[in-house]
């Protein structure tokens, strides 16, 4: 049996991997959307900015939203605006908790349900998280390489990685 205090080291390790996992995610996505609008002009210095600028995640998702929505050959991204949207959402919620007499609380004082933030949904989470950073890694290797998109998210989304 596994004692309480290595399921709250393990916790805590995964809840650190879920947050750095999300801010590459974040420095990923801004990449993709710099491929993807096509800057030409000033590109070295348009990323440097656009990677710099504090946008809100959420302003970045919108952004990839509506140029998944211009573009029909991206059409079937969709599913990965939605994963992105609900993955960020748990991030704030688990960057604004912390465990307090064996509750999880969030920053404002707030109980939080264990369900919300168990073991188990930021294991499933973290998971979730790390095949949507596999998806925009794969989407920025075809636009680099000037090769179209063969696999929907959906196909990445059910592949075991």
């Amino acid at each position: 049996m596994v004692k309480d205090n290595d399921l709250e080291q393990k916790y805590e390790m995964m809840r650190g991997v879920y947050l750095s996992t999300m801010a590459s995610v974040e420095y990923e996505l801004t990449i993709l959307i710099t491929e993807l609008i096509k800057v030409t002009y000033h590109r070295e210095e348009f990323v440097n900015w656009f990677v710099q600028t504090p946008i809100p995640f959420n302003c970045k998702a919108e952004l990839f939203a509506e140029i998944v929505k211009e573009d029909p050959q991206l059409d079937h991204y969709r599913t990965l605006i939605l994963s992105l949207r609900s993955l960020n959402n748990f991030r704030n919620t688990l960057a604004h908790s912390f465990n307090s007499f064996d509750s999880l609380m969030s920053s404002r004082g707030e109980k939080l349900p264990s369900k919300k933030v168990s073991f188990e949904v930021l294991k499933c989470r973290l998971g979730e998280l790390q095949k949507a950073e596999d998806l925009i890694k794969y989407m920025i290797d075809c636009i680099l390489e000037g090769a179209h998109y063969p696999i929907s998210a959906d196909d990445i989304a059910d592949s075991p990685m």
